[in-house]
C-alpha cells in the first residue's frame, strides 16, 4: 500500500474517533502522526513522561488540562507558597522594627538595635578584656556609690565605656539574670536594677537624659518585660550615673 493511501486511511480513522468517540482508535492515529518509525507511538517503558520522539507526554499536573480535556486540580504551590499572608508577622523581622517601642531619642543607646551576632561579639570581647583586679570593684558597687565615684574620680577609674559593650552586658543581664564578667560578685539586690543602671548610664549620651521611656524602649528591644516601678527605679539611677559621668568627664 502506498504512503499516501495509508495516510488517507489513517485520516479516516481519526474522523471516526472524533465522531464516535471510540478511544481504542487513538493508538492508530498516534501511529500515523509519528513520523519517526516507532512501532506503537508510545514513550519509554515504565510510563515515563515522554511519549517517544515526536510525541507528547502527559499534561502538567499544575492545573492544566489532562489528556481528556479535564482540568487537573493543582496543589496551589505557586511562587508565593509558604510566604506569610499580608498582615502576618514576617518572621525574621526584629522586635525594634515592630510596633510597641516608645518614641524616644536613644542617641548612643540605639546600638541596642545591632544584630545578635554583633552584640555577641561585643560581649565576648569585653569579657576577654575585663581585668578583675582593676575593674571588678566598680561593678560590685550600688548605682549611687558608682555615681559618686565617677563624679569625683573619673580620671583615675577604669571602666567599660563602650556603648555597644555596655548594652551587650545589659542584654545578657536582662535575659539570663547574670553577667559573665570574670571576678565580680554582684550583690543580688543590685543585679537587675543598679547594675543595669550603671550599664545604661555609662552607655548613654552625656547630654541626653535617661527617662522611663528610655529604659522601656531598651527592655522592649531586648525582649524583656519589667514592672513599672522597676523601670522607673532603673531610669532614676541611670540618670544619676549619666550626670556623674558628665560632671566627672568635664
Amino acid at each position: 500500500m502506498s504512503k499516501s493511501v495509508r495516510n488517507h486511511i489513517m485520516a479516516g480513522v481519526a474522523a471516526i474517533v472524533l465522531v464516535g468517540g471510540v478511544a481504542t482508535f487513538v493508538a492508530p492515529l498516534a501511529l500515523a502522526q509519528n513520523g519517526q518509525g516507532q512501532q506503537n507511538g508510545q514513550g519509554e517503558p515504565g510510563g515515563n513522561d515522554s511519549a517517544g520522539p515526536g510525541g507528547q507526554g502527559p499534561a502538567d499536573q499544575g492545573g492544566r488540562p489532562d489528556a481528556a480535556g479535564d482540568e487537573v486540580e493543582s496543589d496551589g504551590r505557586g511562587p508565593q507558597y509558604g510566604q506569610p499572608e499580608e498582615g502576618e508577622d514576617q518572621g525574621g523581622k526584629p522586635v525594634w522594627g515592630q510596633e510597641g517601642i516608645p518614641e524616644v531619642e536613644l542617641g548612643r543607646l540605639s546600638v541596642i538595635r545591632s544584630p545578635d551576632a554583633t552584640l555577641d561579639r561585643a560581649l565576648a570581647e569585653v569579657v576577654a578584656n575585663f581585668d578583675p583586679a582593676t575593674m571588678s570593684v566598680y561593678y560590685e558597687m550600688s548605682a549611687a556609690t558608682f555615681s559618686d565615684t565617677m563624679e569625683q574620680s573619673w580620671d583615675t577609674v577604669t571602666i567599660i565605656d563602650s556603648p555597644l559593650e555596655n548594652l551587650a552586658l545589659l542584654t545578657e543581664l536582662w535575659t539570663t539574670g547574670d553577667v559573665s564578667l570574670p571576678g565580680i560578685d554582684v550583690p543580688e539586690d543590685n543585679t537587675m536594677v543598679d547594675l543595669a543602671a550603671i550599664f545604661i548610664g555609662v552607655a548613654s549620651d552625656k547630654t541626653l537624659p535617661v527617662s522611663n521611656a528610655t529604659v522601656l524602649a531598651l527592655a522592649t528591644i531586648i525582649g524583656v518585660s519589667l514592672p513599672t516601678d522597676t523601670l522607673q527605679d532603673i531610669a532614676d539611677k541611670a540618670e544619676d550615673v549619666r550626670l556623674a559621668v558628665l560632671v566627672g568627664h568635664g
